[in-house]
């Protein structure tokens, strides 16, 4: 007899790998579906334009096209054999380029930026705990010992408060995506 947990966690991962598999074919099934509708060509157009209808990954400081590319934004070959674009933050911003942007659009950029200062902070405060851990051990010292477990744990809530900032830029632009493509459009994805 199966565990009622187990059998309730198969049920979830068959959901999400369901799910997962239909996000997948998602976007060929929307290019087929507006090729056979017809008058749809600027959708057509944006679909093999646009960088955000194409699979990639996306990381700190930039983004990859694991498949295909986009033809119309510049890629270099990665050392990992994928053609990836940088993530610019505009830090510094010279050209004063950011002053066009609208709300929504600086709002990622700043949690953006932050994402990368938290990790900053967070490897720097790491870097404090090791010594501290080698101070500690070093001398026997509790006081020692309890001051990095303290600065670990602040070095594990600043990972995930950037984590945290990281989902919360991805969510930001999603949702500014899927409001700016179902209003311009007129075709719910």
């Amino acid at each position: 007899m199966v565990n009622a947990p187990l059998q309730t966690a198969d049920e979830v991962a068959l959901a999400v790998e369901s799910v997962s598999f239909w996000a997948w074919r998602y976007a060929p099934m929307a290019q087929d579906y507006a090729q056979k509708k017809g008058g749809q060509e600027q959708l057509i157009e944006q679909m093999n334009s646009k960088y955000y209808f194409f699979t990639r990954t996306k990381g700190l400081f930039r983004i990859c096209y694991p498949k295909e590319r986009p033809n119309t934004i510049e890629t270099y070959l990665s050392p990992v054999e994928t053609h990836c674009m940088n993530i610019d933050y505009y830090i510094p911003d010279t050209d004063n380029v950011t002053k066009g942007f609208s709300d929504d659009a600086l709002s990622r950029l700043h949690m953006g930026r932050s994402v990368i200062v938290i990790f900053i902070v967070a490897f720097f405060v790491i870097f404090i705990a090791f010594w501290t851990g080698v101070a500690g051990c070093w001398r026997r010292s509790p006081g020692n010992i309890t001051a990095t477990a303290i600065l670990m744990l602040l070095a594990c809530l600043l990972s995930a408060g950037a984590m945290g900032f990281w989902h919360g830029v991805n969510t930001t632009r999603r949702k500014e995506w899927w409001e700016r493509s179902t209003i311009n459009s007129g075709v719910a994805f």
